[in-house]
């Protein structure tokens, strides 16, 4: 963005990052406190993990995505999550400029990030740790890099069914879908 673009839209765009933060802050808290409901230990033992599991699981990602270029396929498969990280005002207005004004490895570790922060706010710390426990770097970048799939699969397959019926045992089966569906179409449960 230019300055004057920056300056014409600053109050939407920091209105936008403050949701951003918010939300990123629930996701944050709401595992947080299952992980502490659901496992003995501390509420920083918690923290520490979740930190731990997003971090092995970005550098696993990043280093498959190190040699990655915007034309390969993985890299096209992926680059969606590059929207997810910016703000809704600023991708109204630059989502276009990403491929050109950032830089590359910006957009393989924005990539990287996006997506194992997913995985984890979704699956929990234990779901990282079990995999990082028994897989390569590669083979967790390979089960994150199928998770994105997988989970594009069950939106789409969820969204059919929300058109398609709107009643509560649907609404149920439906958030079944999304629950378990990541998972079973993965084959780790």
């Amino acid at each position: 963005m230019s300055e004057e673009e920056f300056l014409n839209s600053k109050e939407e765009l920091v209105a936008d990052v403050v949701k951003r933060i918010r939300n990123l802050a629930e996701l944050e808290a709401k595992l947080l406190f299952k992980e502490y409901k659901n496992y003995p230990g501390a509420l920083p033992h918690f923290s520490e993990r979740i930190s731990r599991a997003i971090n092995v699981l970005t550098d696993a990602i990043a280093e498959k995505m190190k040699d990655q270029n915007p034309d390969d396929e993985v890299f096209k498969t992926l680059s969606p999550l590059l929207r997810v990280n910016l703000p809704d005002k600023l991708a109204e207005m630059a989502l276009d400029r990403v491929p050109t004004h950032l830089p590359i490895q910006y957009q393989r570790n924005a990539i990287a990030s996006t997506l194992a922060s997913a995985i984890v706010y979704a699956e929990g710390i234990h779901f990282v740790e079990a995999q990082a426990n028994t897989k390569s770097n590669t083979d967790l970048a390979n089960i994150a890099y199928n998770y994105y799939l997988s989970s594009q699969k069950i939106q789409k397959l969820t969204e059919k069914l929300e058109l398609l019926n709107d009643s509560p045992e649907s609404a149920e089966s439906i958030d079944l879908l999304k629950k378990g569906g990541v998972r079973t179409l993965l084959g780790i449960y």
